[in-house]
C-alpha cells in the first residue's frame, strides 16, 4: 500500500510539472516598452540609435495603412527557441494592421536572430526572402558584436523590401482587378481577416484534452522506462559485484604469490647474514688474538697508537697554528676543530694546546669577517646613495617645473629615494631633496586641476544629455497629446480589431491586434 502511495503521488507530480510547462512559458515574454517600435531590453542601443529606428517604422505605419515593423533585443532566451519566443512575442504586442507586421528580435547572449513576420505578411516576405535579408545586411555586423549597426542595417532593408512588394503587388492587382467586380479590396481584405480569425480560434476544452492525453501517454511512458530501468540497474549491480568479487580475488591470489617469493627472498638474505656474521665474528676472534699477544709482545701500545694519531693530527693543523688570525683561514679552522671533536679523550690530551690555539684563532677570524661586511654593506649603501644623488639631480636638471606629465616620475624617484637605508640616503643632498618636494607638489597640483576640468566638463556633458532627453520626452508627450483618438485601433499587445479610420492623424504607438502565422527566418552568428 505504501508503494502504491507513492507511485500515485510520483505521478501527480509528473502531470503537475508538465502541465505547468505548457502554460509557463507565456508570463516570460516582457511587456512592450513605450516606444513600442524598439523594445531594448538587452540595452544596446543609443538614445539617437533608437529614435532614429522609431522614425523610420512610425512612418512605414503611418503611409502605409498600418503596417508595423518592431525591433526587440533580449539578452536571453531563458532556454527557450528563438522562434518560440519571437511567435509568443508576436502576438502579445499585437503588431500590424490585418496581420500584416514584422519582428525583428535579437538574443545578445544566445547569438541568434529571428524575422517574425505575420499571417498575411507571409506573402510578401517569404522564408527565404527572410533569411536572405538576415544574411545580407544584419550577420556581417553582427558577427563582429555591432549589434546596433546591424539591427539599424537590417531594419532599413526589411521596411524598403515591404514597400517594395506592397507596391508591386498593389500595381498588379489594379491592372488585374475587372472594373465591375463587385467585391472592393478592402471587403476581400476583411474577408480573409475573418477567415485566418476563425482558423485561429481554438477550443478550449479540446486543448485541455489534448494537453491530459499527451501527460497521461508521457507518464505511461515514463513508468515503462522507470520498470526497465530499474531491472537493467539490477542487473548492471549484480554484474559489477560479481566482477569486483572476480577482480578482489585476482588480488588476493597475486598478493600471495608476492607474499611467498618475499619470503623466500627474505629466507635467503637471512642465511646469508648469518653466514656473514659468523664470519665476522671468527675474524673478530682472531684478531682479538693477535690484540693480546701484541700486548704481551708491546705493553705500551695504546699509548703508542695514541701519541701517533695526536702526532699526525698537530702535523696537519702545524701550519694553521703559526700562520696569523685571518678569515681567509675560517674554513680550514672549523674543519680542525671538527677533526678534534673526533679523537678519543686519550689522543686529545696530547694536543689540548692546538685546540686553544686554533679555537682563539677562529673567533677571531669570525670577528673580523664580521666586520668586513658590516663595512661592505656601508660602502654598497653609499653607493646606491650616489648614484640615488645622480640620478634625481639629472632628472630635475630637465625639469624646470613640475606638470602632471611629469608627476609619475617625480613620484616613482620620491619613492626610491625613501626605500634606501640611513646610510644611504644621507649620501643625497637635502637641498636636493628639497626642489625634488617642489616639482613633486607642482606636479601634483597640476594634475588636480586637470581633474577638477575633467569632472566639470563631465558634470556639464550629463547635464546636458539630462536636458536634451527633458525635451525630447516632453515633446514626445505633447505630441501623444495632440495625436486625437489613435487609440480606436486596439490597445497595446491586444487582439481586438481596431477602431479609427486609415486618415486619423497623429502616429499609433502600439500594436493592432495582429497575429503571426509562423512563418520568417532564424540565423546564429
Amino acid at each position: 500500500m505504501r508503494k502504491k502511495s507513492k507511485f500515485f503521488a510520483v505521478c501527480i507530480l509528473v502531470f503537475w510539472i508538465v502541465a505547468s510547462m505548457c502554460i509557463a512559458y507565456a508570463a516570460t515574454i516582457p511587456d512592450a516598452t513605450d516606444d513600442f517600435y524598439v523594445n531594448d531590453f538587452a540595452g544596446i542601443f543609443s538614445e539617437d540609435e533608437k529614435t532614429g529606428l522609431i522614425e523610420k517604422a512610425v512612418n512605414l505605419s503611418d503611409t502605409q495603412d498600418g503596417i508595423q515593423v518592431v525591433v526587440s533585443t533580449v539578452k536571453s532566451l531563458e532556454g527557450d527557441s528563438i522562434e518560440s519566443f519571437a511567435n509568443e512575442m508576436y502576438n502579445k504586442y499585437g503588431i500590424g494592421r490585418n496581420d500584416m507586421g514584422a519582428l525583428i528580435l535579437l538574443s545578445t547572449g544566445d547569438r541568434q536572430i529571428r524575422i517574425e513576420v505575420g499571417y498575411a505578411m507571409e506573402a510578401y516576405i517569404t522564408d527565404s526572402k527572410a533569411g536572405s535579408l538576415i544574411d545580407k545586411y544584419a550577420i556581417p555586423y553582427l558577427r563582429d558584436n555591432k549589434f546596433s549597426d546591424g539591427l539599424i542595417s537590417l531594419q532599413s532593408a526589411l521596411i524598403s523590401e515591404i514597400i517594395k512588394q506592397v507596391d508591386k503587388e498593389a500595381s498588379r492587382t489594379n491592372t488585374v482587378a475587372p472594373s465591375n467586380e463587385k467585391s472592393t479590396p478592402s471587403t476581400t481584405s476583411d474577408t480573409k481577416n475573418e477567415t485566418q480569425s476563425q482558423k485561429r480560434k481554438v477550443d478550449p476544452a479540446k486543448v485541455a484534452t489534448i494537453v491530459f492525453l499527451v501527460c497521461l501517454g508521457l507518464l505511461i511512458l515514463a513508468v515503462i522506462i522507470e520498470s526497465f530501468r530499474r531491472l537493467l540497474k539490477k542487473e548492471n549491480e549484480r554484474e559489477n559485484q560479481l566482477s569486483i568479487l572476480q577482480k578482489q580475488n585476482d588480488n588476493l591470489q597475486e598478493d600471495i604469490a608476492s607474499c611467498k617469493a618475499e619470503t623466500r627472498k627474505y629466507s635467503d638474505r637471512l642465511e646469508e647474514e648469518k653466514r656473514a656474521k659468523q664470519a665476522v665474528e671468527e675474524s673478530l676472534s682472531s684478531l682479538q688474538k693477535y690484540v693480546e699477544k701484541a700486548k704481551e709482545i708491546y705493553p705500551n701500545l695504546d699509548d703508542d697508537i695514541n701519541r701517533h694519531i695526536a702526532d699526525e693530527y698537530h702535523s696537519s693543523v702545524e701550519m694553521l697554528l703559526t700562520a696569523p688570525g685571518s678569515c681567509t683561514f675560517i674554513s680550514h679552522y672549523k674543519d680542525a676543530l671538527q677533526r678534534y671533536g673526533n679523537l678519543t679523550s686519550a689522543q686529545k690530551a696530547y694536543v689540548k694546546d692546538d685546540y686553544d690555539t686554533l679555537s682563539s684563532k677562529y673567533d677571531f677570524a669570525c670577528r673580523q669577517q664580521e666586520e668586513y661586511l658590516k663595512q661592505e654593506e656601508r660602502r654598497q649603501e653609499r653607493a646606491k646613495g650616489d648614484r640615488m644623488q645622480r640620478s634625481i639631480s639629472s632628472m630635475l636638471s630637465s625639469l624646470s617645473v613640475g606638470t602632471a606629465n611629469n608627476y609619475d616620475r617625480l613620484y616613482s624617484a620620491y619613492c626610491n629615494y625613501t626605500s634606501l637605508s640611513n646610510d644611504a640616503q644621507r649620501q643625497v643632498d637635502s637641498s636636493t631633496i628639497d626642489l625634488l618636494m617642489t616639482r613633486l607638489e607642482e606636479a601634483k597640483n597640476d594634475q588636480d586641476r586637470i581633474n577638477r576640468e575633467r569632472r566639470q566638463r563631465e558634470a556639464e556633458e550629463r547635464k546636458r544629455r539630462e536636458e536634451a532627453e527633458r525635451r525630447r520626452r516632453q515633446e514626445g508627450d505633447d505630441h501623444h497629446s495632440s495625436s486625437g483618438s489613435f487609440g480606436g485601433f486596439g490597445g497595446f499587445g491586444g487582439f481586438g480589431g481596431f477602431g479609427g479610420s486609415s486618415g486619423s492623424s497623429g502616429s499609433h504607438f502600439g500594436g493592432f491586434g495582429g497575429h503571426s502565422g509562423g512563418g520568417g527566418a532564424t540565423r546564429g552568428f
